[in-house]
């Protein structure tokens, strides 16, 4: 996931990167705020071979003496100068910064400072020391001759003052709220890391709690400060080889980090994989430190640094491929990276500059490495934006998904009480009924003041169906008032929705939606819909609107074909096949003949795709000769003792006695390809035709004809869903159809 902008909170990510570099600004004032001793003093240092003086600079306050692993005490001879002691005069300190060496101690010829371990802090050290203080005797004056001795535990250097107590006191305390200010910056970015973890679930702000964790540890291990800590002073245990792993662990944090931001999974999966596999590295190395073997400090003493380098160099070059690609912040993170690089190395050599702060030179890489942290947590905020704009597009998405299966299952419902319902009333019922059950089932989806389905010249009705009937005396008004405009806009055959105002009322009351039933001329229909205020309808709710008059439109055709069908004589007038009664007695009698000699029975529904246009394009002449065709090609195309009857309109029964499974739809699939082949020729014009087809098979001697049938009809819809001339077989258990044209 590439962080992207986020315009509305962007003051908020300036706000704190102001703060941010506030604080870094009031830490750099702090480290460059020089402590002078309160006498000018002068220092020189002799070599350890012939004792010749050597000068460190004019006006130097510090001396650099380097620090060598090996586990031997390596001593530097010291030479200063005090002036004469006053008793008002506080006494003189000798400052020497907390290199990392094993102990360390000052000798003089007839005195000896206590030891102090790097690794084992002494109860009395201060908090967050940035040195060791070794007080002087406090009658001593005049020039001074001493040794510095230090059991060399890593590479590095020291500075060496003499201050006042109360400078070095200074010095101390300036080195403390340095190194709170790191740790604290770095703390305070962890746990908004952790918050927004909380909020956006999004595994970058783990990673980055765990890098920035790893990087707290490592720099209180370089600074000594870690072994203060209770539970945490164990890993002094380790030593060098300790704070090496820690520091390992934090470049490979920090880089698989970096990754994440750029998202280099995404862009360059080669690149992602190399960066897993160099992370896995350092932490083996960091695991090979751990184990303490003889000689890995040497090795890791020599390769580390090579190591640290190489991972701030890829780390760059992350980030600035990533600002290429206009991530956001990215430039500035390879910047900041880069000065890490740079004040972590220049410091080193920084230690030879006569006059340079060694607070400066100790801390300053570390506060630049705050000032990184806090630029990439600020990119990563941004991807709270992107996850809140993913979560609403999931949201919306979730809620459209949901809209659409209540829909399907407001239309599978209807369906089913449409035909349950409609089968057993007689003309005249079926219509009113049918506008009855299309309200019932519309209005818990579509929330309205109140709905009504207006019919005039339906199959020779005029029918008035309102809910709530508390507006029946509105609806009878409006329609009375605008008979004229309604009849035209059912005319149209279009849905729309328009705002509703009143003479005596300011502003729009309501929002009105008609949907046009689709109604044979002279006749015509409209669906009224009316919500209260300014809310318009939603596309789906029209949509469905439309799809539930079309499924009752339908459902009224065929129950009025089947009540005719009923009505008529044995044999269908107009094709010669068997009628509706008699093909419903043939059907019980097969399924009784079927259960007393357990063998199967199959029931297939055909229909004609796309009649109405047939009889729209070419007249109900035309019909009338396909449907004879058909019914031929069908009878044709049948076995001895197969059953075939006109089940209303253009659909057609077949009953296969004696057939299920394969059979059945291979006698089907026959069906469909013998109209498929048919030519018919009508007043010179040659039409070709197709059907659909549902297959059921009696599924046992319990299953009644009724929902044999029942399953076909139901495949016959799906095949008409499914892009028609086509055939379907019904499973076990249907859950149900939607509503579907001929």
């Amino acid at each position: 996931m590439t962080p992207t902008r986020t315009d509305g909170a962007d003051w908020l990510y300036v706000v704190g990167l102001v703060l941010l570099l506030a604080l870094f600004a009031a830490g750099m004032a702090l480290a460059f705020k020089a402590a002078q001793p309160e006498v000018p003093v002068s220092i020189q240092a002799t070599t350890a071979d012939d004792g010749t003086p050597v000068d460190p600079g004019a006006g130097s306050q510090a001396l650099h003496v380097p620090v060598h692993p090996g586990g031997e005490v390596m001593a530097t001879p010291l030479s200063f100068k005090l002036p004469p002691s006053g008793e008002s005069d506080a006494r003189w300190v000798v400052w020497v910064s907390r290199g990392v060496a094993d102990t360390i101690a000052l000798e003089g010829a007839d005195w000896r400072s206590p030891t102090r371990d790097f690794f084992h802090p002494a109860p009395t050290a201060g908090v967050l020391a940035s040195g060791y203080v070794f007080p002087l005797p406090g009658d001593w004056s005049g020039d001074v001759q001493l040794r510095l001795e230090m059991r060399g535990a890593m590479p590095g250097s020291v500075r060496v003052r003499v201050l006042r107590e109360g400078a070095a006191l200074r010095l101390e305390q300036r080195g403390a709220v340095i190194a709170a200010f790191i740790y604290g910056s770095l703390l305070m970015l962890t746990l908004l890391m952790l918050a927004l973890y909380s909020a956006a679930r999004d595994r970058i702000f783990l990673v980055f709690c765990s890098a920035n964790v790893l990087a707290l540890l490592a720099l209180a291990a370089i600074n000594g400060h870690l072994y203060q800590v209770p539970l945490l002073r164990a890993m002094a245990w380790w030593r060098g080889q300790g704070l090496w792993a820690l520091g390992l662990l934090a470049a490979g944090a920090a880089l698989q980090l970096l990754s994440r931001y750029a998202s280099t999974q995404e862009r360059h999966p080669r690149v992602a994989r190399w960066v897993d596999g160099y992370c896995l590295l350092l932490g083996l190395l960091a695991a090979v430190c751990l184990l303490g073997w003889e000689g890995t400090l040497q090795w890791i003493v020599t390769a580390g640094p090579w190591l640290v380098l190489f991972t701030l160099g890829c780390g760059v070059l992350l980030a600035a491929e990533a600002a290429r690609r206009r991530v956001r912040l990215a430039g500035p993170i390879a910047i900041t990276l880069l000065l890490v690089a740079v004040a972590l190395y220049g410091g080193e050599i920084g230690f030879f500059a006569p006059g340079t702060d060694p607070i400066w030179l100790h801390y300053g890489y570390q506060m630049v490495l705050v000032v990184f942290a806090a630029t990439l947590a600020v990119g990563m905020v941004d991807r709270v934006g992107v996850y809140r704009n993913q979560r609403d597009e999931d949201r919306q998405a979730r809620a459209d998904s949901e809209m659409r299966m209540r829909h399907e299952t407001a239309r599978a419902s209807l369906s089913d009480a449409l035909q349950s319902n409609l089968q057993t009333l007689g003309p005249g019922d079926v219509e009113w009924t049918a506008l009855r059950l299309l309200l019932e089932h519309l209005l818990p989806h579509v929330p309205v003041e109140f709905a009504a389905a207006v019919a005039h010249g339906f199959q020779g009705h005029d029918i008035c169906m309102v809910m709530p009937r508390s507006a029946q005396a509105e609806v009878d008004s409006l329609v009375a008032t605008r008979r004229l405009q309604l009849k035209r806009e059912a005319v149209k055959r279009l849905s729309l929705q328009q705002p509703v105002t009143a003479p005596d009322r300011d502003g729009i009351i309501a929002t009105e939606a008609l949907v046009p039933l689709p109604i044979h001329a002279p006749g015509w229909g409209m669906l009224m819909l009316r919500r209260s205020g300014e809310q318009r309808f939603l596309d789906e709710e029209l949509a469905l609107a439309e799809e539930m008059v079309r499924l009752v439109m339908v459902n009224v055709e065929q129950a009025l074909s089947a009540i005719n069908l009923r009505r008529s004589a044995e044999l269908d007038a107009l094709t010669g096949t068997f009628n509706r009664r008699t093909i419903d007695q043939w059907l019980q009698r097969c399924f009784t003949d079927a259960e007393r000699n357990d063998q199967a029975v199959s029931v297939l529904f055909v229909d004609l795709d796309h009649f109405k246009r047939i009889n729209d394009d070419y007249g109900h002449a035309c019909g009338d000769q396909c449907l004879r065709r058909v019914a031929a090609t069908l009878h044709q195309s049948l076995s001895a003792g197969d059953l075939l009857g006109r089940y209303g309109g253009e659909e057609f029964i077949v009953i296969l006695p004696g057939r299920g499974g394969a059979a059945a739809r291979v006698a089907g699939e026959r069906l469909r390809q013998a109209i498929q082949d048919l030519r018919i020729e009508c007043e010179g014009r040659t039409l070709e035709v197709t059907v659909s087809i549902g297959l059921a098979t009696r599924l046992g001697p319990d299953e009644k004809p009724a929902s044999t049938v029942d399953r076909a009809d139901k495949a016959l819809y799906a095949a008409k869903r499914e892009g028609r001339n086509c055939v379907r077989v019904a499973p076990a258990v249907f859950e149900g159809r939607t509503g579907g044209t001929a």
